[in-house]
């Protein structure tokens, strides 16, 4: 699952851009209609009818993937199961991932892992050497005392 997650946020913005939504919906609220969802994103994709279709499909991708559940008698979405992500490798792979869906080349650690691209997983917190030991592709800049930012590394760029 880990690997699905990853390549597809990181290759298809519009499913970041859904999965984004999703994961703000479930801390926020920890269910959600897809109406409301809906609402969140023609605020900030525009209200097209192809913002509404390919939403539904992502959301429907979500739900066959296990990560949502669907109650029919009250027409909420509410978390499905998590998986687990401890291992240095698959968290790695996970912050490259979502380092490219956010379309950024670095963000603080802290940040990184508290990304409601983060919601189908349960992750533990991890050191940044073993972060960075895990995938080649990743830098740590230590930004003060006790911040430390993940970055793509210099040759690894879009």
């Amino acid at each position: 699952m880990p690997v699905i997650w990853g390549l597809s946020i990181s290759a298809y913005s519009f499913f970041a851009s859904c999965a984004e939504t999703v994961g703000r919906l479930l801390r926020l609220h920890g269910e959600f209609t897809a109406a409301e969802m809906l609402r969140r994103l023609t605020e900030r994709e525009g209200d097209r009818a192809f913002v509404i279709r390919i939403a539904r499909f992502n959301l429907s991708s979500m739900l066959d993937w296990g990560l949502l559940e669907f109650d029919t008698g009250s027409k909420r979405y509410r978390r499905g199961k998590l998986t687990a992500a401890h291992d240095p490798e698959i968290l790695g792979w996970l912050a490259e991932g979502i380092l490219l869906a956010s379309d950024k080349t670095s963000m603080p650690q802290s940040q990184l892992f508290a990304s409601n691209l983060f919601f189908p997983f349960d992750t533990k917190p991890i050191a940044a050497t073993q972060l960075i030991g895990a995938n080649p592709r990743l830098q740590v800049i230590r930004q003060s005392l006790n911040e430390e930012i993940v970055a793509l590394s210099d040759s690894f760029t879009r």
